[in-house]
């Protein structure tokens, strides 16, 4: 394959965005329970600082609110960002080259299955990747068929893989899988 090779990819956890809740929520309540000085005991005799309970406080607040941008704005933003692109009607059709498992995100401590695309550029030569829908397992069948990708040709970090109309590859005629049809 000649030319340069250029990946494109976002593959983002959504595991992490349930630990920024969490981590943020205990952080807030040990906030305000340190700032309850009459509940906490250091059994020295020693007041403890409003201060400690208030910077808690702050970071769990912090955390609670990526946590709640990461969950809520992000996913309409992708919405959003998905509508513009099929307005814009700028199409590349990839090839289905694979499924590589997604490390960052887990689900029944099993790493999904990402849909790889690849496009090549005849015009610059550059080969784009796109990453789609995650699998639970790999379709090994859809290797080889071709899906609709939309692009932003000033950037090509967006980009909406199509799964809803995927199509077969086109076969040599009296070949079948990789032999001769005889």
């Amino acid at each position: 394959m000649s030319g340069k090779v250029r990946t494109v990819s976002y593959v983002r956890s959504t595991n992490a965005n349930l630990y920024f809740l969490f981590v943020g929520f205990a952080l807030l309540a040990m906030g305000v329970i340190v700032n309850h000085s009459d509940s906490v005991n250091t059994g020295t005799g020693k007041e403890v600082s409003p201060a400690y309970g208030l910077i808690f406080a702050l970071l769990g607040l912090w955390m609670l609110s990526m946590g709640i941008i990461a969950l809520f704005i992000e996913p309409a933003r992708k919405r959003a960002m998905i509508d513009e692109l099929k307005k814009k009607n700028d199409t590349v059709v990839a090839t289905i080259v694979g499924f590589p498992r997604n490390p960052g995100n887990r689900v029944d401590r099993m790493a999904p299955y990402l849909l790889e695309c690849r496009y090549r550029d005849d015009v610059t030569g550059l080969v784009y990747i796109y990453y789609g829908n995650a699998f639970r397992m790999p379709d090994n069948r859809l290797l080889g068929c071709r899906v609709t990708v939309y692009t932003d040709k000033t950037d090509p970090s967006r980009y909406y893989v199509d799964m809803s109309r995927i199509e077969n590859p086109a076969m040599t005629q009296g070949t079948y899988m990789g032999g001769v049809a005889r």
